[in-house]
């Protein structure tokens, strides 16, 4: 643990040095293939495959040389995710993402309290960072919400190289707009929107009269601070000359969330997200040991920054013909998703339906498929690759839901009762193969 100013982070013993920053590679040209060291092509993900690599073979060293090439075609990001069982001879099944017949990159990990979600998320992680050759010299960046401290353990931060961020003092803004460019008057009202969202879904209780009030309140704390970058203090402060001594509801939760002080209170400190941003980040939402209210707020202000990062990529022109390949930039993994899904946040729809333009895609892990399913919002739609581990109260019409066609009682019965790491595998390539996903405990263990 170090610190920067106030800013924690637990950093990769190896210092972090192999995470390129944002823009360190993103211009490399695409690598030439690199043939395999065995004589035999890998085998596709196909029920007709050759006999299937052992699990040895996706361990470290040979994870990076099964993604390169299946004969002389460069492949982009490929790697084994489990083997099938129960079916005589074992076979391997690939997750295929920097293909482009993967028309979005977002993922769907379902299943009940200690079936294997965790592990198998992780060995997804580890194998997408060890992808950097693979993906044009670039490795996939990762930005984590952690609700359970499962992804700041040691094991996990070091083989990744991440690093932990505490919700105190983190350097950023979110009132700064110097990427806004020429449209800083919609920007500006573009935050009045999200801040009057965000507190009427997550806390209630705002109405016209205060969420009126809350947009004064910013548009001056924008005017009235000489660099045009006011902080939460400053929104709070022109909140109360508005209210007087008339205490409501936005002036309390604006209190305190400044007085937690989960960004730094002078913009002067803070960063731009993209600079924020680099290798594989972990947002420690339990630390911050208060409730579940203020762990949403702060993951749906980092989903806000985080689709305002995304909207300033550039778009990175497909490579290559059979298969057609894309560039990958990051992914989000949002762990717990079902905390924040049910409150129909735009901008994580948004993320997931425009996120393939960008070379970004999510991850988003709960433990029922009823809970991607709101009045308002499907988020089965976008989710094209499905991790379906045990989920004892799975009915045929939610595996019909997400592309699983025509299940029928006996394999709605078997997901019901798969042991640890076994699931119900889906992406654009296996119409669903019930296999034993490989954990992040065996991947690392080969190292």
């Amino acid at each position: 643990m170090i610190n920067v100013g106030d800013f924690r982070m637990i950093i990769d013993n190896s210092g972090g040095s192999g995470h390129p920053g944002p823009n360190s590679l993103s211009h490399r040209p695409p690598p030439k293939p690199i043939p395999l060291n065995e004589p035999r092509a890998l085998p596709t993900p196909t029920d007709a495959s050759p006999a299937p690599p052992t699990v040895s073979e996706v361990l470290p060293t040979a994870a990076t040389k099964q993604t390169q090439t299946l004969g002389t075609a460069p492949q982009g990001i490929r790697f084994c995710v489990g083997k099938s069982y129960g079916t005589g001879k074992p076979q391997s099944y690939y997750l295929h993402p920097s293909n482009t017949k993967l028309n979005q990159l977002n993922i769907g990990i379902v299943g009940d309290l200690g079936t294997g979600k965790t592990q198998l998320t992780k060995a997804l992680i580890y194998q997408f960072t060890r992808a950097a050759k693979q993906n044009r010299g670039h490795q996939p960046k990762f930005l984590i919400f952690d609700h359970k401290r499962d992804y700041t353990k040691s094991e996990f931060i070091e083989s990744v190289g991440a690093h932990v961020v505490k919700p105190h003092h983190i350097p950023l803004n979110l009132f700064d707009l110097s990427q806004a460019g020429d449209h800083v008057g919609a920007a500006r009202l573009g935050r009045v929107k999200f801040l009057n969202d965000v507190l009427q879904k997550i806390y209630g209780g705002i109405g016209p009269v205060q969420r009126n009030h809350l947009k004064t309140a910013v548009l001056r704390a924008y005017e009235s601070v000489p660099n045009g970058l006011p902080t939460l203090r400053d929104v709070l402060r022109e909140y109360e000359e508005i209210v007087g001594d008339k205490v409501d509801a936005p002036y309390s939760i604006l209190s305190d969330l400044a007085d937690l002080e989960i960004f730094v209170p002078d913009a002067a400190d803070a960063i731009p997200f993209r600079d924020f941003f680099a290798g594989i980040v972990v947002i420690d939402l339990a630390a911050l040991g208060i409730g579940e209210k203020e762990r949403n707020m702060l993951l749906v202000i980092f989903l806000n920054l985080f689709y305002e990062y995304m909207q300033g990529l550039e778009k990175k022109p497909y490579v290559g013909d059979s298969p057609q390949l894309r560039y990958i930039d990051s992914m989000l993994l949002v762990d717990e998703a079902d905390n924040i899904m049910k409150f129909n946040f735009d901008v994580l729809r948004q993320i997931l339906l425009q996120g393939r333009e960008f070379g970004v895609g999510a991850l988003l892990a709960s433990q029922y498929l009823s809970h991607f399913k709101t009045r308002e919002t499907d988020y089965t739609e976008p989710l094209l690759t499905w991790f379906v581990h045990k989920v004892p109260n799975v009915t045929a019409r939610e595996l019909d839901a997400i592309g699983l066609n025509n299940v029928g009682p006996s394999m709605v019965e078997r997901v019901k009762t798969q042991d640890v790491h076994q699931c119900l595998f889906k992406t654009f390539d296996v119409p669903g193969r019930l296999m034993r996903g490989i954990p992040f405990f065996e991947l690392v263990g080969g190292r």
